[in-house]
């Protein structure tokens, strides 16, 4: 995904460019979960439960379920990278 497809992305999830920079930095520096801007995370983890877009059981963190390898944050990561 480049990045203006991400910018619809980030403008469909309503985050700032304070946000954007925060998520765009982790795409490239594969930041720690210290360093993840949570507000941002928070808002694109909405968007993507809202366009049922994210596996419901990464959501929910049901460790019973095969789909569940990841945490929303990672999700979140590896399709923004991999889309």
């Amino acid at each position: 995904m480049n990045r203006s497809d991400r910018d619809d992305i980030y403008e469909d999830a309503n985050l700032t460019q304070h946000e954007i920079d925060a998520v765009e930095r982790c795409l490239d520096e594969d930041c720690q979960d210290s360093e993840v801007e949570v507000s941002g995370f928070s808002k694109l983890q909405e968007h993507f439960c809202d366009t049922e877009e994210i596996p419901y059981a990464i959501v929910t963190q049901a460790s019973w379920h095969p789909e569940n390898t990841h945490t929303p944050d990672e999700w979140i990561v590896e399709h923004l990278k991999d889309v």
